[in-house]
């Protein structure tokens, strides 16, 4: 039995109402200790990498969106800036189209 419990990893995971041990069978050793594949620091810091670079791409790509919503705000000189576009309310849209008209 103590050979069994040996070779398991030795990270306590959260499960329901408490810590338990994770029931993987060890495939590494760091620094004294066992680890499963899932549980590896390396690989667990490999997978934290590629999630914050995953995270960092989609917050570039959202504040791409609302820097071009607030370009067109600046532009346009009235509006809100809203998911890319701009959110105009029913005065400053006749306002706009007021300008337009006269500047044809």
């Amino acid at each position: 039995m103590a050979d069994l419990i040996a070779d398991l990893c030795q990270v306590k995971t959260f499960k329901d109402y408490g810590y338990v041990g994770c029931h993987r069978n060890a495939k590494v050793e760091r620094a004294g200790r066992r680890y499963c594949g899932l549980h590896d620091p390396s690989r667990v810091a490999a997978r934290k990498a590629k999630l914050d670079e995953k995270r960092a791409a989609r917050r570039k790509a959202l504040d791409d969106r609302y820097n071009a919503g607030a370009d067109l705000v600046r532009r346009l000189g009235a509006g809100q800036p809203y998911d890319g576009g701009v959110w105009l309310s029913r005065d400053e849209a006749e306002a706009l189209l007021a300008r337009l008209k006269e500047t044809r």
